[in-house]
């Protein structure tokens, strides 16, 4: 995961808001945001509605594996992986297969299989 940045497309008001409270990189966001809990105390300090924090976590969720970055986690995203939790059962084969649907030519059979693998050794997840 790039570490040092938040999402690309936060904008100025939003990252600011983060950044207040501390969370000026994707691992803090995730770390702040992956529980209910966190997503309500950061939403009170911020006014940032919990919905969007959830869907940022998820975000930064994803890319803590290999090789994804934001194009790559929007297009897991749109194939209906939503968080590492839900990769973890997923067959690389047919991730592959579902991912081309999706447009995406750099996705082959040994990179979703690392991020399944990734995936089920990570310890922790969002919890929606």
């Amino acid at each position: 995961m790039e570490t040092d940045a938040l999402l690309p497309n936060l904008g100025p008001a939003r990252r600011a808001k983060l950044e207040a409270v501390s969370i000026g990189n994707l691992t803090e966001l995730y770390e702040h945001c992956r529980t209910p809990h966190g997503r309500a105390r950061v939403s009170r300090a911020t006014g940032l509605p919990q919905r969007r924090l959830l869907d940022w976590a998820m975000t930064a969720d994803l890319m803590r594996l290999p090789d994804v970055d934001l194009d790559i986690c929007r297009r897991l995203r749109s194939a209906g992986i939503d968080s590492t939790a839900e990769l973890r059962h997923r067959q690389p084969v047919a991730l592959v297969r579902r991912l081309r649907q999706l447009g995406c030519t750099t996705c082959g059979p040994l990179r979703a299989a690392r991020w399944v693998g990734a995936a089920r050794r990570l310890a922790t997840a969002v919890v929606p």
